[in-house]
This record gives C-alpha cells, structure tokens and sequence, in this order.
C-alpha cells in the first residue's frame, strides 16, 4: 500500500474544483487559507493517503516486536523396553535470523511510515498552493468582469451619445461607427 507519488497539478485542479463545487456554501465568504484548508479536508486523493497512514504505523510497530518463541513438549512411551520409563522431551525455538534482522527491518518499517507521512504532508501543500492560486485568479477574474462590464456600460453610453449627436447632425456617421466598433470589443471582452 504505497502512498502514490505527487500528482500533476491538472489532476489537483480538477480534484480541488470537483470537491469545492460539490460542498461549498455560495452564501458564506472564505479566506484564501479557508480554501486551502477546505481542499486540503476534502481532496480525495489525500483522504485516501491520510487513511493509509495507520496502516504504516501499524507495519512499523510490528516491525518493531521480537518474534514469537515457540516451545514443544512431548512425552513419549517406547513399547520394546521391558522397563517402564518414559522419555520426556521439551523443545524451545527463536528464529534467531528474525532476531538478527529485527533492527534494520524496523528502521525500514519506520523510515516507511515516516516517508508516507512526509509524501502526505507534501501533497498537503500541493494542494493547498493550488487552492490559493484558483481562489486568487478567481477574485482577479471577478474584478476583471466587473471592469469589462463596467467599460461595456460606458461605451454603450457613448454609442447612444454619438447616435444622438449624428441624428441632430452634431456627428458624422464615421464618429457612430468608432463608437460601434468599440461598443462591440466591449461587449465581447465582458461576455467572454
């Protein structure tokens, strides 16, 4: 169970928009580091590295332990003699290949889980880098609609202006014209 490499921004992106889109509350601002925090809970890919992380643990705490003895007993009756004596035999085994290989499996039991850690953590900041940066070409882009929106509305106002002054005969039809053809880059930049 290896926590996967970092993936590719692209993929994060659509991870991050998925899981804002499908859970975020409209009504209620957030703060750039609300969004990280938010796409950081609910990435699925880090959920999914988070939740493996017990299980690293759990490998190097087993890595850690001494291997089971194991003992035997047995008794046995031999049925040719004419004695009666019994053999008893008591038998006590230790992997000692275990025993001798216990501390660098343990340190790389341990070296493991502390690598799926720091490979969540940087995922962590991954994410939380792209968060910030959609949330922050999101503000600009609203400000950018607004300029355009608010550059449309002026230029329509002086289309009015200038059809009005070439109907009292104040403007020449080419004044109209600029007047359109700005008009129109106007509008096509606000409703791109």
């Amino acid at each position: 169970a290896d926590v996967a490499p970092p993936t590719s921004a692209p993929s994060i992106t659509a991870s991050i928009t998925a899981s804002i889109t499908a859970s975020i509350d409209a009504s209620k601002k957030m703060s750039i580091d609300d969004v990280a925090a938010f796409a950081i809970a609910h990435n699925p890919e880090l959920v999914a590295a988070r939740a493996s992380l017990p299980v690293r643990d759990a490998e190097a705490m087993r890595a850690g332990l001494w291997p089971d003895p194991a003992l035997s007993a047995s008794i046995a009756q031999p049925v040719t003699t004419t004695t009666d004596t019994t053999g008893v035999v008591v038998g006590a085994d230790w992997d000692i290949g275990a025993i001798v290989a216990k501390g660098s499996e343990s340190e790389a039991a341990l070296a493991a889980a502390d690598a799926a850690r720091l490979a969540v953590k940087y995922q962590e900041v991954v994410v939380a880098n792209e968060a910030r940066l959609q949330a922050v070409k999101v503000a600009f882009l609203k400000q950018e609609r607004a300029v355009a929106l608010a550059a449309h509305q002026a230029d329509d106002d002086l289309l009015q202006d200038a059809e009005r002054a070439h109907a009292a005969g104040d403007a020449t039809l080419e004044d109209v014209s600029v007047k359109q053809a700005s008009a129109s880059e106007a509008e096509a930049r606000a409703f791109e």
